[in-house]
Parts: C-alpha cells; structure tokens; sequence
C-alpha cells in the first residue's frame, strides 16, 4: 500500500535535532504551563457569594449548561453547616441548605 500523502523521511540528523532541541523546548513549556494551572482552569465551574438563610433551600442560578456534579465550598465564615439543599440540582438552579442557626454568606464553587 503506498501513501502518496507522507513525505520523505529527513535524514536522521534532522530528526535528532528535533527530538533534542526543538521537542524539549515544547516539553518543557508545557511543562512549565501546566504547574501555573489551577483548579478553574481544569473543570468547568463557577464561583458565587451568597447569603444561605438559615431555614430551607437557598436557590443559586445554575451558570453551567450542565448540571454540577459537586461543589467546594471557599469561605463560610467558620460555620461549616453549610450543605447540599433537599431540592435537587438542575440546569437552572442548584440548592444549598444551612443547617445552623442564623443565616450564613459562603463562597462556593460548583463543578462539572
């Protein structure tokens, strides 16, 4: 089978200089890159403020155009109670419920 499509092979000691010099350079950029990566830049998310009354589900518009698989939350203020609301997540909204006793504002990222 011929493939008209390739190319002659370059002779060997182009082949090395690129293996050497020019692939490490890309190698090693892209290593570099992806240290400098964070969280956000990895999974498709959103990070919101708001304040979660202490009774009941707390609607947040859902910014995904799908819906999270999970969330982290960033601040609460130290109340830790802050959890998922009975209602379940949908595309538009996502819930979260304060199980203490006054309303709390927290900082939460969700995640597909």
């Amino acid at each position: 089978m011929k493939f008209t499509s390739f190319r002659e092979l370059r002779p060997f000691s182009d082949i090395q200089k690129y293996l050497e010099v020019d692939l490490s350079i890309v190698l090693r950029d892209l290593a570099v890159g992806l240290t400098k990566l964070n969280f956000e830049d990895n999974f498709n998310s959103f990070t919101t403020t708001v304040s979660v009354a202490a009774v009941g589900d707390t609607s947040i518009r859902n910014e995904l155009d799908e819906v999270p698989t999970g969330k982290i939350i960033l601040r609460d203020g130290g109340s830790n109670n802050v959890v998922d609301g009975v209602t379940d997540w949908d595309r538009d909204f996502v819930y979260l419920q304060n199980l203490g006793g006054s309303a709390v504002t927290v900082t939460v990222m969700f995640f597909v």
